[in-house]
């Protein structure tokens, strides 16, 4: 379970980038991802692996809780974002800013638990630190203004996405989220403790 001083800390984290005006979309995925990925790693320790197996819970049904807890969530801050970024900006959050938080994390997610279960938390917070290193560099040496180029694109996406591109967009990142869920619960259940 998450822990109320951390929840905290991210209410204000989020209410702090919301008066810095960050992109929401950036406070949206990282703020659940982190709390997500928090809450797998609490999980991990021996004691509470031994906890969730004295529990009269399958495997299946730990898996699944992790996959909905992230979607509970993102909502969950989706819902402090518009709340802040109204009371703070009066601008409402857009809709295609809110699909756009929900698939960027689910994507997101559909591969780090899997690599997370069959690995651990703790080497997916290494293969992390590497790719920030290597986008860093890039920017550095190579694409300057790589990170203008990403907003660019998103904000194009953004801007001239439609209805029917967004609904196969949902369809496909929904089809590897229940994939990767899938394989989460293949690779815990033959996980050995």
């Amino acid at each position: 379970m998450i822990h109320k001083k951390m929840l905290l800390t991210m209410l204000l984290g989020i209410i702090a980038y919301m008066f810095l005006d960050v992109s929401v979309l950036f406070v949206g995925i990282i703020f659940s991802i982190a709390t997500a990925m928090t809450a797998f790693s609490v999980d991990e320790k021996k004691s509470i692996q031994l906890l969730l197996s004295s529990l009269p819970y399958t495997r299946k049904e730990i898996v699944s809780s992790k996959y909905l807890s992230l979607i509970m969530y993102t909502l969950f801050y989706i819902i402090i974002i518009f709340i802040a970024k109204y009371a703070i900006h009066q601008k409402p959050l857009e809709w295609k800013q809110l699909f756009f938080i929900i698939s960027a994390v689910m994507l997101i997610a559909s591969f780090m638990y899997p690599f997370s279960y069959k690995y651990k938390s703790q080497y997916l917070f290494t293969v992390t630190i590497f790719v920030f290193g290597a986008y860093f560099l890039a920017i550095k040496l190579f694409i300057p203004n790589l990170n203008d180029l990403i907003r660019e694109y998103v904000v194009n996406l953004l801007a001239f996405a439609n209805v029917p591109i967004l609904v196969v967009i949902a369809i496909v990142i929904l089809v590897i989220y229940s994939v990767s869920w899938m394989l989460s619960i293949k690779i815990y259940e033959n996980k050995v403790f």
